[in-house]
């Protein structure tokens, strides 16, 4: 699986990285976690909008809880 949904990816990273995971049939996630002052593009539980992908995420996401 990839990182594909966090604060510091462009959209055209994300639209980068999706099309990869999909394209192989891999686990998509995303990363919310909270880093206070090293990083303040973050903020706790927030992540950029998973758009056009929020089906195959929340797939990965039950295939990841149902193991």
């Amino acid at each position: 699986g990839l990182e594909v949904f966090n604060n510091y990816h462009s959209e055209k990273q994300i639209n980068y990285f999706s099309r990869l995971i999909m394209k192989r049939g891999a686990l998509m996630s995303c990363g919310s976690d909270f880093h206070g002052k090293n990083k303040p593009l973050i903020s706790i539980g927030q992540y950029k909008s998973a758009g056009n992908y929020g089906k195959y995420l929340n797939q990965s996401i039950s295939k990841i809880l149902n193991q």
